[in-house]
């Protein structure tokens, strides 16, 4: 039978995948944020970005899976790995911090650099929660 300990980090897993796999359904908010982008302004402009659409917007995606792959990929490195529990820390805290500083933008040129590292975030912390569940 399965121990507590085993299954609290089955848990932790799955339930730290279900944040990771918010990368995946970027594709039904673009219009949520698109509108967001549009009617906010941000703290150094008066306007809102008025080029913003949906064509811009899902450009946005394949450089993001990129950059979650580049992020798994840093999460092996030597000299940067740290402890399964220590990555998903830092991962998760990317995300958030990430996710915050997105909320203040109106701008796509600045939209497009906080999210592609919100991406690289869930790619340094995505395989963690997989190596301790196996």
């Amino acid at each position: 039978m399965f121990t507590c300990d085993q299954i609290k980090a089955l848990i932790a897993g799955f339930l730290t995948m279900m944040i990771y796999g918010s990368a995946y359904t970027y594709g039904t908010l673009v219009p949520y944020i698109i509108s967001y982008i549009y009617h906010h302004c941000t703290f150094s402009s008066d306007k809102a970005d008025p080029t913003i659409n949906g064509s811009r917007m899902a450009a946005l995606l394949p450089f993001s899976f990129i950059s979650l792959n580049l992020g798994m990929w840093l999460s092996n490195v030597k000299k940067i790995k740290f402890s399964n529990k220590i990555n998903t820390l830092i991962a998760v805290g990317g995300m958030a911090l990430s996710f915050l500083i997105l909320s203040f933008f109106s701008s796509y040129e600045m939209y497009f650099v906080w999210y592609t590292l919100y991406s690289l975030s869930i790619g340094y912390g995505y395989l963690a929660p997989i190596k301790n569940c196996v």
